[in-house]
C-alpha cells in the first residue's frame, strides 16, 4: 500500500496509514485459529524468508506437507501474472524480481506505527 500510494496518478491510491496495515487483524486471526484448531498455525515470517529463503521454504513445506522444490520456489521468471494489471503499482517489486533478495531497509511506515500483534506469531 505504501508504495502504491506514492504514484497517485498511476495507482489511484493517495492515502496510506501505517496503522491500517492489518497487524491487529492478523493477530486476532492467529488467536482464532489456535483456539479453533487447538494447535499452532504455520506462520512463515517474511524476515526469515528473506534472510534464509531455502531454509524458510523447506521448513514451511515440511510443516504443511508439501514437497520442497527449490527450482520452482526460490527463483522465477521476471514478469506479471494474470490479474496483476488491476492493481497498478501494487506488484511492481514482484513483477521485476526473479527470486528473493535482502531488503535494503525496513519501511519507514513500520517505524511510524507500533502495530499491535507484531511479533506475536513466530
Amino acid at each position: 500500500l505504501y508504495k502504491a500510494s506514492l504514484d497517485t496518478e498511476r495507482t489511484g491510491w493517495d492515502y496510506f496509514d501505517a496503522c491500517e496495515v492489518g497487524m491487529e487483524s492478523l493477530s486476532k486471526l492467529y488467536d482464532a485459529v489456535v483456539e479453533e484448531e487447538a494447535s499452532e498455525p504455520v506462520v512463515l515470517d517474511s524476515d526469515d524468508l528473506i534472510d534464509d529463503p531455502t531454509g524458510a521454504m523447506r521448513a514451511f513445506c515440511g510443516a504443511v506437507g508439501l514437497p520442497f522444490d527449490a527450482t520452482r520456489m526460490l527463483a522465477w521468471e521476471e514478469g506479471p501474472l494474470p490479474g496483476w494489471d488491476t492493481w497498478g503499482g501494487w506488484h511492481d517489486d514482484a513483477i521485476h524480481s526473479t527470486g528473493f533478495r535482502p531488503r535494503a531497509e525496513r519501511g519507514a511506515w513500520l517505524r511510524e506505527c507500533k502495530p499491535t500483534g507484531l511479533g506475536v506469531a513466530h
